[in-house]
C-alpha cells in the first residue's frame, strides 16, 4: 500500500533538478524485501523523467542489498541494450535519504512495463482503467484475472508476462498456467478474463510448439530477442535464469513471442558461490540440475534448452555472440571501472551502513569485489569462446596487481598454516592441508558459511577454517 511522500532530486553538483510534494511510496520486491536494506517503488502524480531518463509515473528503487558492487543489474540492463535488445531498462544510481537519514546506494529505474516511455505496444492496462472499478476478481484452475462489464478487446494491445514460481503466482492478480509452468501478467495487471485467456492460449501454443520440438518452432518466437536475452543470462551466469524475473512480451498483430527485458541480477556474476562460481559451466547445465533436483519448487522453463539444440538457432546465437564481442570485452576492460569511479564514494558509504548485506561479496575490500566481477566476466567470455570455437579477445587479459597476500588455514586444534600467494592466485584443493573427511565438510572462509572455492581468486589476506560435518 502506498504512503504519501515528497521527493527532491539533487544532482552531484548540488542543483535541485526535481521536486514533487504529492508523490507516493511503498515497499517492493520479493526475496529482496527480506533484507535489512529495503527496496521501494515511487509513484508520481504525472509522468516525469528522472536523472535524464524517459518519463514515467512509476519508478523502482532497487536496493542491490545482496550484491557487493551495486553494478550487476545496471551492467546487465546496459549490455542488453548495447547488443540490440529492443526493450532494455534505463537506470542510474542515487543516494537515498528519507527524513534526513541516509539509506544507502540505490539503482533508480522503471520496472518492466508497457507504456509510451517503455515498450510502446499499446497499454491494455490504461484501456481497462475506466471500467476497472466494477471489475470482480476471478480464478479457476489454470487462469486468474478480472470479470468486467466492459474491457478492451484482447487483441487491442500488448502483453508483458513473467515466468514465475508457484508461490509468487499465488500472490499476483493475473496469470495463467501452462503444462509445467506459471506465468504472471505484468501488463495489463488488471486483465479481464478474456485477455487472460487470449494470452494464455497464445503462450500455450508457443509452449506446445517448442516442447514437441516442431520443425517450425522457431517461427513462434522472435529469434533476435531470444538469443540476445540468452547471451546476457549466459554471460552473467544468472542464478534466476529460467525460473523467475524472466520476462516475455507479445505485440498486437504479431504472432511471435519476444524475450525481455532482462531483470534481477543480484545473484549473478558468481555471487551465489558454489556451482554458480564455476565459470566453466553453461547456464544450461544449471537448468538441467534444477530440472532434476528442484522441479517442484522452481519449475524452470526449458524453452532455451530445447531451442539451443536446433542447429540453425545455435548458429545464429553464436553469430550474435561473435558480432557483440566488442561490447562484452569493453564491459570488462572499461565500463566496470568507469562505473566504479562514478559510484565509489556512494559505495563506500553504503558499505559503512550495511556492510555486505547478508554476506554479499567474496571480499572485505569493496574494490576487490569489483575486480572479481571483471575476473568472472572475463572468464565467462573465455569459456563461451572455447565452447563456440571463437577466438578469445581477452586471452592476454591479466587482473593481477603484482602484490602478494597471506592465506591462513586454521586447523581444528587451533594451529594454523600460512602461505604467501601472488595477487589473483587460485588455490587447488589438493595443495591445501589434508583433513579427516568423515569429521569435516571442508575449508570455509573464516566466520562464513561460504565454502572455499578454487574459482574465487585471492585478492586480499584470507583466513580459512575447517567446518565440522553435520553443519550443512
Amino acid at each position: 500500500m502506498y504512503s504519501d511522500t515528497s521527493i527532491s532530486l539533487i544532482s552531484p553538483a548540488g542543483k535541485t533538478t526535481y521536486v514533487e510534494s504529492n508523490a507516493q511510496i511503498k515497499g517492493r520486491g520479493n526475496a529482496t524485501w527480506r533484507g535489512e536494506k529495503k527496496p521501494y517503488e515511487l509513484k508520481l502524480p504525472q509522468k516525469s523523467g528522472l536523472c535524464g531518463m524517459s518519463a514515467s509515473k512509476k519508478w523502482a528503487l532497487i536496493a542491490n542489498y545482496f550484491e557487493p558492487t551495486k553494478m550487476y543489474n545496471k551492467l546487465a540492463f546496459d549490455v542488453s541494450s548495447d547488443i540490440g535488445m529492443e526493450y532494455a531498462i534505463e537506470s542510474d544510481w542515487v543516494d537515498l535519504y528519507a527524513n534526513g537519514e541516509y539509506l544507502g546506494n540505490y539503482l533508480l529505474c522503471r520496472e518492466p512495463n508497457i507504456g509510451s516511455s517503455d515498450l510502446d505496444i499499446g497499454s491494455l492496462e490504461s484501456m481497462n482503467d475506466p471500467y476497472f472499478a466494477s471489475a470482480v476478481p476471478y480464478e479457476d484452475t489454470n487462469m486468474k484475472g478480472f470479470i468486467y462489464e466492459n474491457a478492451a478487446q484482447p487483441e487491442a494491445g500488448g502483453y508483458l508476462i513473467e515466468k514465475n514460481t508457484d508461490s509468487y503466482y499465488g500472490h499476483k492478480n493475473c496469470g495463467f498456467k501452462t503444462l509445467y509452468n506459471y506465468f504472471t501478467i505484468k501488463s495489463p495487471n488488471n486483465a479481464s478474463m478474456d485477455q487472460v485467456k487470449y494470452i494464455s492460449d497464445f503462450v500455450n501454443m508457443v509452449d506446445n510448439a517448442i516442447r514437441s520440438n516442431n520443425t517450425d518452432k522457431l517461427s513462434y518466437v522472435d529469434n533476435a530477442s531470444f538469443v540476445r536475452r540468452f547471451l546476457v543470462e549466459e554471460l552473467f551466469f544468472n542464478d534466476d535464469a529460467f525460473v523467475a524475473s524472466y520476462y516475455f512480451y507479445k505485440k498486437p498483430d504479431d504472432n511471435s513471442l519476444y524475450a525481455g527485458p532482462v531483470w534481477d541480477y543480484d545473484g549473478a556474476v558468481g555471487e551465489e558461490g558454489g556451482m554458480y562460481a564455476d565459470y566453466t559451466r553453461s547456464i544450461l547445465d544449471q537448468q538441467h540440475i534444477i530440472l532434476e533436483e528442484d522441479m517442484e519448487f522452481r519449475n524452470p522453463l526449458d524453452w532455451d534448452v530445447i531451442l539451443y539444440e536446433d542447429d540453425d538457432y545455435r548458429d545464429y546465437l553464436v553469430k550474435v555472440f561473435t558480432d557483440n564481442l566488442p561490447v562484452f570485452t569493453d564491459l570488462v576492460k572499461n565500463r566496470i571501472d568507469n562505473y566504479y569511479e562514478k559510484i565509489e564514494a556512494s559505495l563506500r558509504m553504503d558499505y559503512a551502513i550495511w556492510r555486505r548485506g547478508w554476506g554479499a561479496g567474496h571480499y572485505e575490500i569493496p574494490y576487490n569485489n569489483v575486480r572479481y566481477a571483471k575476473f568472472f566476466l572475463a572468464q565467462r567470455i573465455a569459456y563461451l569462446c572455447r565452447k563456440w570455437g571463437v577466438s578469445d579477445p581477452m586471452a592476454d587479459y591479466d587482473l593481477s596487481d603484482g602484490s602478494s597476500h597471506i592465506l591462513t588455514m586454521v586447523m581444528p586444534d587451533g594451529t594454523d598454516t600460512s602461505i604467501t600467494v601472488s595477487d589473483g592466485t587460485q588455490i587447488y584443493p589438493d595443495s591445501m592441508p589434508s583433513y579427516d573427511e568423515s569429521a569435516y565438510l571442508g575449508w570455509y572462509y573464516l566466520g562464513s558459511d561460504e565454502p572455499f572455492s578454487f574459482f574465487i581468486p585471492i585478492y586480499e589476506d584470507t583466513t580459512l577454517e575447517l567446518a565440522p560435518a553435520g553443519n550443512e
